[in-house]
C-alpha cells in the first residue's frame, strides 16, 4: 500500500519512476518524523550517491513533493 503511495505521488508529480527517486520517496513515506538529507544519506549509503540524493530531494522540492525544513542555525 506504501509502495502504492509513493507510486501515485510520483505520477502526480509527473516524475519518472526511477529507483532512487522511489526509494527516497519510500523512506520519507515511512518515516514517523522528518529526515534529513544527511540522515537519508546515510541510510541509503551503498546504493547510490551524495550527488544523487541531492539532485533527487532538490527535484521533489521544486515539484512540490517535499519541503524543506530550516534548523534552527537556518540551515
Amino acid at each position: 500500500m506504501k509502495e502504492e503511495k509513493a507510486e501515485r505521488i510520483l505520477k502526480k508529480r509527473e516524475l519518472k519512476k526511477t529507483p532512487v527517486r522511489h526509494i527516497v520517496l519510500q523512506a520519507l513515506i515511512e518515516s514517523p518524523s522528518a529526515l534529513s538529507q544527511h540522515e537519508i544519506e546515510k541510510k541509503f549509503v551503498q546504493h547510490f550517491d551524495r550527488i544523487t540524493l541531492y539532485r533527487t530531494l532538490r527535484l521533489f522540492e521544486e515539484k512540490g513533493v517535499v519541503h524543506r525544513i530550516y534548523n534552527s542555525f537556518g540551515e
